[in-house]
C-alpha cells in the first residue's frame, strides 16, 4: 500500500515507523526540517520526505500517483 502521512511528530512518526516496518511505501510530509531530518535518520524504512504543507498540493506536484483510467 502506498500511504502519505501528513506530520513528523510523535503521532506521525509512529504510524510511519508502523506501516513502514509492515512493508508499505510510506511518505512523510511535514513543514519542519527538523522534524524531517529526525525522521530520516530513525526511519531508513521510508520511501520518501517532503518539506512542506500536508494541504497545499504543491507539496506533491513532483509524486507519480496511480489513476484509475
Amino acid at each position: 500500500m502506498k500511504v502519505i502521512v501528513c506530520g513528523a511528530g510523535r503521532v506521525g512518526f509512529n504510524i510511519a515507523r508502523y506501516l513502514s516496518e509492515d512493508g508499505n511505501d510510506v511518505i512523510v510530509v511535514d513543514q519542519s526540517a527538523e522534524l524531517t531530518k529526525k525522521i530520516g535518520k530513525r526511519l531508513h524504512l521510508l520511501k520518501k520526505l517532503i518539506l512542506g504543507h500536508g494541504l497545499e498540493p504543491v507539496s506533491y506536484t513532483h509524486l507519480t500517483l496511480p489513476t484509475k483510467a
